[in-house]
This record gives C-alpha cells, sequence and structure tokens, in this order.
C-alpha cells in the first residue's frame, strides 16, 4: 500500500505564510493618488479622504472648505489665488460644526488672501510644504491643538506669517517668517525656524479686555532670527524658555521682554519668570536683552548698551513691579494709581 506523506505543522505553516506572501506581491499597489478624489475647482469637502488640487484655482471668496476629520489636501504644488484679503476669506479653511481631527494640508501656494491657510477648532492635524505669501496672514491656527506647522514658506505676508490664537501644545518647525503666538497660547514648541525681514521675529503676546497675556510654557528654540525689527519680544507672558537662537542684525532690539498694555484694559499682567539661555545676540542696533516695562504714563525696567555680540549664560527672568493699578477696585484689588 502506498501512504501518502503528510506535511508536519511546521512546513505546512511555512507554506501558508509563503502563499499570504505571494497573494500580496501579486496584488497591485494601492496608493494614495490612485484613492484621490480629483479637485479642479473652488469647494467644500464634507467627507474623509485624499484629495489632490488638479489645477490652479482663483476665488473672491474662501475657496476650499474642509469641514470633515481624517482628510489629507494635496496641493501638489498648484497656487489657490485670492482677490479679497478681507477678514473671512482663506485660500484654504478648516473648520466645523464640531472639532476636526486628523487633516493634513500640504503643498500648495496660497496669496492673496486674508488667511492663505486657516486652522479652527482642529486637533491633530498637519500643515507642511504650504508657500504663503501677499496674504494678511500667511498661516492661521485659532482654538487649535497638537498641529505640527511644518517646512513652510512664509513671506511677504502684510500681518503676520503665522499666528497661533489660542492655541496649545503646537509645534512651529523649519519656517519663516514672523511668527506670533497671541491670547492664551500655552506648550507650543518654535523650533529650528528662519526669519528674516518681518517687523517683529517672533512675538508673545496678548490683548484682553480685563487682563492680557497668559502665552505660557512656550519654547522658542534654535531659531535663526535676522533682519527684523525686534528679533524676539514676549509681552505679558510666563514661564517661557528662550534657548540658544541666533538673533542677529535686526534694527531694534534682539530679545525685548515687555508687560503688554492697552488703554481699555483695567490691569496688566507682567512677564515674569521667563528663562532666556544660550542664545547668540549680535549687531542688533538698538538693544541687544533689554528687560522693559511699557506703559503710556511710566517705564521701567533695565536697561543695557547695545549690543555688538553676546552669548549668555542661563537667567531666569523677573519683572521689578506688578502691575498698574487703574483705580477699579473689583478688577484691581486695591484700586490705588500705583505700582505693585
Amino acid at each position: 500500500m502506498m501512504h501518502i506523506l503528510k506535511p508536519d505543522k511546521g512546513v505546512k505553516r511555512i507554506l501558508q505564510v509563503m502563499w499570504a506572501l505571494l497573494l500580496i506581491f501579486l496584488t497591485p499597489h494601492i496608493s494614495e493618488n490612485s484613492l484621490a478624489a480629483d479637485v479642479s475647482t473652488c469647494q467644500e469637502i464634507n467627507q474623509p479622504g485624499y484629495y489632490s488640487l488638479t489645477a490652479d484655482l482663483t476665488g473672491s471668496t474662501t475657496c476650499i472648505q474642509i469641514k470633515s476629520g481624517d482628510v489629507i489636501f494635496d496641493g501638489n504644488g498648484h497656487t489657490i489665488s485670492g482677490q479679497n484679503t478681507n477678514y473671512g476669506n482663506y485660500g484654504i479653511h478648516v473648520y466645523g460644526s464640531s472639532t476636526l481631527t486628523n487633516v493634513t494640508v500640504r503643498n500648495v501656494k496660497v496669496s492673496g488672501w486674508y488667511a492663505g491657510i486657516a486652522y479652527r477648532n482642529a486637533e491633530r492635524g498637519t500643515i507642511a510644504g504650504i508657500n504663503a505669501s501677499l496674504n494678511d496672514r500667511g498661516i492661521d491656527v485659532e482654538s487649535s491643538n497638537h498641529i505640527a506647522v511644518v517646512n513652510n514658506k512664509v513671506v511677504s505676508n502684510t500681518q503676520q506669517g503665522i499666528i497661533l490664537k489660542a492655541s496649545n501644545n503646537n509645534s512651529v518647525t523649519g519656517n519663516g517668517n514672523g511668527i506670533t503666538l497671541w491670547g492664551r497660547s500655552t506648550h507650543n514648541t518654535i523650533k529650528n525656524n528662519t526669519v528674516i525681514s518681518s517687523n517683529v521675529g517672533v512675538y508673545l503676546g496678548s490683548y484682553g479686555v480685563y487682563l492680557a497675556a497668559y502665552n505660557d510654557y512656550n519654547t522658542i528654540e534654535d531659531n535663526l532670527i535676522t533682519s527684523n525689527h525686534v528679533g524676539i519680544q514676549i509681552a505679558a507672558s510666563r514661564h517661557n524658555a528662550i534657548v540658544n537662537n541666533n538673533v542677529s542684525s535686526n534694527t531694534g532690539d534682539g530679545i525685548q521682554i515687555t508687560y503688554a498694555y492697552d488703554q481699555s484694559c483695567y490691569c496688566y499682567r507682567l512677564s515674569n519668570s521667563n528663562m532666556i539661555s544660550g542664545n547668540t545676540l549680535s549687531h542688533n542696533g538698538n538693544i541687544g536683552l533689554p528687560l522693559e516695562l511699557q506703559h503710556h504714563y511710566k517705564q521701567h525696567g533695565e536697561l543695557q548698551q547695545p549690543l555688538l555680540h553676546r552669548r549668555h549664560s542661563p537667567r531666569l527672568v523677573q519683572s521689578q513691579h506688578g502691575g498698574w493699578q487703574y483705580g477699579n477696585p473689583q478688577y484691581c484689588g486695591s484700586g490705588d494709581r500705583s505700582w505693585s
């Protein structure tokens, strides 16, 4: 009688793996592009998916409105041009009725808008490879967290190049030009950016009706900041780390620590406990590292002579005064018109 040999379990397992691998290699590779929905006109995007821009676009109101999470929008190097820089007109606007997560916008040129790219109420997204120029604002991130703003070219915008407003735990890396944190933006990292020819290179500031500021616990690290008016300005913000930046050839101050004021505010918050360490300050036109308190009635602080070149050791900066009390006990305690 002839016996048929059966493979043992080990051999059988190997054959199963080989068959699975063969199926994988024989199956056509599915790429992002093969699944992409082509975009050739200004439109709303309401469904998750991969969207590929196939032509240059021009619009007078917001061109691309993304209202869904889990979207990749790839501009493929095309340009979205605007004809109206008034408030509310965006090249690409990411905003929905609820928080949008995992939205990526990449590889697109935007010009002629109030904001070239705008994220509102978004989580865990990416803005990469953007060329934003001749807008009011280049990239505008508001009320959004964990957004990576990476390797964008942002030049010649009227107001801010990149602005984070009321946004936390974001990373701004490898960009230029002009970076602003505004109104309770905390735990953001500004790193490895080249900031050239802006009014203020990197600015942490805020305006509030009663208490201004609260841009706290941010890190500004390893940036090249040159040929601006002011290199780095921190206004009414606390517990920020300014580390290992090269701040040079700015016409005004290299690093300026101030408290922000506005005549409509009742009380002011100062810039305290900011760590300044290992920065190189060179050839700044006014003062290398002033610690100022600015007010329309008084000015206090430590001033230094202009610095041609300076690399300073770690320093914890504390303001010399409290807040100017405007005479309203409801908002400022004693109500005296004096420095606390």
